[in-house]
């Protein structure tokens, strides 16, 4: 897997980058046994706008279009501080997947956001063969599990 503070500094010194915005989030999704293949997605939030640019960390860097922001209205989209987070991807993949053995469940699907909502937090959800989102929410400063859900993928269905 990439290494986040390394690839958001070639981002950053990239001739791709547009310089607009904050950053808001990091970014995989990937299938669960390809996660040492996966690569790094950093979203943007430009307020002016109320926009996010999205840049996809392959060799060469592929930078998204402006996507609008879907979120609630009152809902503020927060700055993530990358010298904030003192809890590592891996470690952060080891308490989730503890939590994930607890279900039993088996995955074939992980998502990783790590975004800033009052603090750094780590959102890793798993995909399982069972159509279940086995989500956990881990502080990026201290570790600490902050939520753990098991939910049906049918239950999003309208």
């Amino acid at each position: 897997m990439q290494d986040l503070n390394k690839e958001y500094k070639r981002l950053l010194e990239s001739k791709e980058f547009n310089k607009k915005g904050f950053l808001c989030s990091a970014f995989i999704m990937c299938d669960y046994k390809e996660l040492k293949n996966s690569v790094w997605q950093f979203d943007f939030f430009d307020s002016k706008e109320n926009r996010i640019t999205s840049y996809l960390m392959e060799k060469e860097i592929k930078n998204a279009d402006k996507l609008e922001v879907f979120k609630e209205e009152s809902a503020a989209i927060e700055e993530l501080n990358l010298s904030e987070v003192k809890i590592s991807i891996t470690k952060s993949l080891e308490i989730a997947n503890k939590t994930l053995e607890k279900t039993k469940e088996t995955p074939t699907k992980t998502i990783i956001i790590l975004q800033n909502i009052s603090k750094p937090l780590w959102n890793v959800s798993f995909v399982t063969t069972s159509f279940n989102l086995v989500n956990t929410k881990i502080n990026a400063v201290d570790g600490s599990i902050l939520d753990h859900n098991s939910s049906s993928l049918l239950s999003f269905k309208k």
